[in-house]
């Protein structure tokens, strides 16, 4: 940009192709002895990828075969007391914006471009958990490990001329473990509430490519959702979810903070019903991010459409 004016870019015509194509068989089996029960699955996935950047006749393929193996393995006491362990391998491909290398200017000091050769995040988990069931409701407590080899983050470098560039990159290895405790209680017949409380710590490994060194902290989240009977056919929800700081490579993603609210009443001995619902009532559901890269501190907040408000009648024939 240049005195308002827009600049094109000569023989460029942004056009970025990517095909991928995921190949995959699964099985399970189940089965309960005693008091024993369990759960075993594997998945086969042979994936195709390739990137192509038309002006620059660039293009890269990324094909890659992986199993993900799966087990669950339950144990009663009794109806009210279980014990639960279960360990799973599972894949987070990046997205096309992450992938797409055709750079977007958010301001003349700031763009973002994708890193079309990425490649995905795979994580192993392991939880340990332990059910006790009520007439009134539930608790279940658990403890878990997720290593990640090749976690995704959004990195920043900055130029001679103060421009800043945000791109996703694959880092060695991360680990997340903790606590995790799920409830549901219904203390009236007109009111059920269910939350979950986590609590875990964070590690990213030391990159000598990109200059960062290891980093660890401690993070929490939580949900809660309230659901309220009125009687004559009135309903009423709320849902609140909030995340704690959490660490990345070079700053941190902020804290953040939503509540929905729900309001639903029925006609015609339930044949009809009516819906009021907004999202993100505050408008707090704000994503702001801090990267630090050399002598520079950058502060980001993206602000996308949260807040909706929805009004719908159902009826049923």
């Amino acid at each position: 940009m240049s005195s308002g004016n827009e600049i094109l870019l000569p023989d460029r015509n942004y056009r970025y192709i990517y095909n991928e194509q995921i190949h995959s068989i699964y099985g399970v089996l189940t089965n309960v002895a005693n008091k024993v029960n369990y759960e075993l699955g594997l998945r086969l996935e042979q994936v195709f990828t390739n990137s192509r950047e038309d002006s620059s006749q660039y293009s890269f393929d990324n094909n890659y075969f992986r199993l993900y193996p799966s087990l669950k393995l339950g144990y009663t006491f009794s109806v009210s007391h279980q014990l639960l362990f279960s360990y799973s391998g599972r894949v987070n491909r990046p997205d096309f914006e992450q992938l797409n290398l055709i750079p977007k200017f958010v301001d003349p000091l700031n763009l973002y471009a994708g890193n079309p050769e990425l490649d995905p995040e795979y994580v192993h988990s392991l939880e340990l958990g332990y059910k006790k069931q009520w007439e009134i409701g539930y608790v279940q407590v658990a403890g878990f490990y997720k290593g990640i080899s090749n976690p995704i983050y959004e990195t920043i470098s900055v130029d001679t001329s103060g421009i800043a560039t945000f791109t996703p990159r694959n880092f060695d290895r991360g680990y997340n473990g903790g606590a995790e405790i799920l409830a549901g209680f219904n203390p009236f017949k007109w009111w059920n509430l269910n939350g979950s409380w986590t609590w875990f710590r964070n590690g990213i490994a030391a990159s000598e490519k990109y200059g960062t060194s290891r980093r660890s902290d401690y993070s929490w989240n939580a949900k809660l959702s309230s659901q309220s009977n009125f009687g004559k056919g009135w309903k009423f929800q709320l849902d609140v979810l909030y995340n704690a700081p959490l660490i990345t490579p070079q700053g941190k993603i902020m804290e953040i903070f939503t509540l929905d609210a729900a309001l639903n009443k029925s006609f015609l001995n339930g044949k009809c019903d009516l819906s009021l619902r907004v999202t993100d009532v505050f408008n707090t559901a704000v994503t702001k991010e801090e990267f630090t890269a050399g002598d520079y501190t950058i502060k980001y907040a993206n602000m996308a459409e949260t807040r909706f408000f929805y009004a719908g009648i159902r009826y049923k024939f």
